[in-house]
């Protein structure tokens, strides 16, 4: 097994989603129980409250799920335990001023898929500064200020 740099990564914050389709969801319970809706109406307004009560449960989970990790190999990526070979990848796309999101693309994707979102927990100078040189050192293009567009 090779030997890399391993940097100390977390997911994106989602806390704002969370509270948003929490809010949503109780609100719309709320507007079931009015005595003047339509039977047809209600049931809608339950099948809204039911989706987003049911995102609000995975964005839950996603937030107490265990920290990612993220080792620098010579030509990939071990991220989560999963290989990300360098010619896989588009581009490395980074997103944010104060706290920068990292995305990684894989070739043939407009999405990124959620577990290839991160952004630097501890070591925040040096981790970037050796994502930027593996990508580099890999002619993987890094693409700043670009949208970073996932499922979820």
């Amino acid at each position: 097994m090779e030997s890399g740099v391993l940097l100390h990564v977390k997911r994106p914050k989602r806390v704002l989603n969370f509270t948003a389709h929490l809010v949503l969801a109780a609100m719309m319970l709320v507007n079931t129980q009015l005595p003047y809706w339509p039977p047809l109406m209600i049931t809608a307004w339950w099948v809204f409250a039911v989706l987003a009560l049911g995102l609000s449960v995975y964005y839950l989970v996603r937030l107490i799920e265990k920290r990612p990790s993220l080792e620098l190999l010579e030509d990939a990526i071990l991220l989560n335990g999963s290989r990300i070979e360098a010619d896989e990848l588009a581009e490395v796309r980074t997103r944010g001023y104060f706290l920068q999101v990292f995305a990684l693309l894989s070739k043939g994707r407009r999405m990124v898929a959620y577990d290839r979102c991160f952004s630097f927990a501890r070591e925040d100078l040096q981790g970037m500064q050796a994502l930027r040189a593996w990508a580099e050192r890999n002619q993987v293009p890094i693409a700043d200020g670009k949208r970073i567009v996932t499922w979820i």
